[in-house]
């Protein structure tokens, strides 16, 4: 069995994870693994473990948009590298979201990079499109789906050339958009008036503009009042307006920056097919040359995606909505990624309906123990595979 390094007196811990494979070895039952995923989480709580095991495999570094620089600089996202080549590194995704995959992204484009063929990204929870900029395809491609409109024609306008955007400086300025958003939302949503080009454009860059200086890009979403028919989020709170800080806490705020040219993502977002609705629509356009990234809400973690009922879906096992997503997994022909959590937040317990139907529906578990960004205590989390070959898996897994 393989060692990855030493940590903290523990040799080897990575290498006693692999709960679906290591060094071409499939274990019979993935529960194999628990004991050392327990002893590694106990001694990170006991504080004698400083740093937890890392996947020993990953292709570039996660993208962000450089404040500071684009303040004191003048640099603009033409001049990113993920811009000037996509081969080489990520693209920030263009707004901040809940459940956004930005951490991850480089070791999934390190499993894109092993396999034998040109395939194209597609993530059917597309949210802020962590894993389409991502992959961020040479030949612009990918298949990008959210049920949320919003995002969706965000998505349409960037791939469209939206241009500046201008970033709300200060409270007033963001209640003022906010109001302005739920204007236009309102007459779509209630009123069931399509917008006009200018309108929608106008929108995508409100939202843009305003999740960008919104604390931690999360809006909360209240009641229109009166009964709708079809898909709304609802009315958008006035959300939280993030603070530079002070002293060693200090960082450039967006505003500081003032308005961005998100022209670029236009040449980056050419030959994506972009679609609005639920994951079972979008999943018709799945071909076998499609990547296919399925990213459901975390189970046992309470997120508020949005107001929308639709929105509130997928918070157990027994919601059709995970299951939607294991039987669109299991029915593509071409690789599949998934990632979700194999332990109850709560609990700590292993979640073993969930680990029994993701091996039921042909996936791979690959355990991962990581503490996510404003989590107190590491989480286990999984990445699991389907229709990834054995002697790729082994060079990753």
């Amino acid at each position: 069995m393989g060692v990855w390094g030493h940590v903290e007196g523990m040799v080897g811990g990575w290498s006693v994870l692999k709960g679906g494979v290591w060094e071409g070895r499939f274990l019979d039952d993935i529960r194999e693994a628990d004991p050392a995923i327990q002893s590694i989480l106990s001694q990170y709580k006991a504080g004698t473990l400083k740093k937890l095991p890392q996947l020993p495999w990953k292709e570039g570094k996660k993208a962000t948009v450089p404040w500071t620089a684009m303040r004191d600089e003048g640099i603009g996202f033409a001049d990113l590298e993920g811009f000037n080549n996509p081969e080489g590194n990520m693209l920030p995704a263009p707004l901040n979201w809940t459940g956004g995959k930005t951490l991850i992204m480089p070791y999934l484009r390190g499993i894109r990079q092993k396999l034998d063929g040109d395939f194209i990204p597609a993530e059917l929870f597309g949210g802020s499109g962590s894993f389409i900029f991502g992959m961020n395809d040479p030949r612009a491609r990918g298949l990008y789906g959210d049920i949320n409109p919003d995002l969706t024609n965000l998505m349409q306008h960037l791939k469209g050339g939206i241009g500046e955007v201008r970033i709300p400086r200060d409270k007033e300025e963001m209640r003022g958009m906010i109001d302005r958003m739920n204007e236009l939302r309102e007459r779509r949503d209630v009123g069931g008036h399509a917008l006009a080009h200018h309108q929608s454009e106008e929108l995508a860059r409100l939202l843009l503009g305003t999740n960008l200086q919104t604390r931690d890009g999360i809006f909360r979403y209240e009641p229109w009042g009166v009964d709708v028919d079809g898909y709304t989020d609802g009315r958008i709170k006035m959300p939280s307006f993030r603070q530079a800080g002070t002293g060693a806490n200090y960082r450039v705020m967006p505003w500081e920056v003032g308005s961005l040219d998100y022209g670029p993502y236009a040449e980056r977002l050419a030959n994506v097919d972009i679609h609005t609705g639920p994951i079972t629509d979008t999943a018709r356009h799945l071909t076998p040359e499609h990547l296919l990234y399925l990213d459901p809400p975390y189970l046992t973690r309470d997120i508020d995606y949005g107001g929308a009922d639709e929105q509130k879906a997928g918070k157990t096992l027994d919601d059709e909505l995970q299951m939607d997503a294991l039987r669109i997994g299991a029915e593509h022909e071409g690789p599949v990624i998934l990632s979700n959590y194999l332990y109850d937040k709560n609990t700590g317990e292993p979640l073993h309906d969930y680990i029994d139907a993701l091996q039921e529906h042909g996936f791979t578990i690959h355990p991962w123990i990581r503490k996510p960004k404003g989590t107190k205590n590491p989480q286990v989390e999984a990445i699991a595979t389907r229709n990834i070959p054995t002697d790729v898996q082994s060079t990753l897994f």
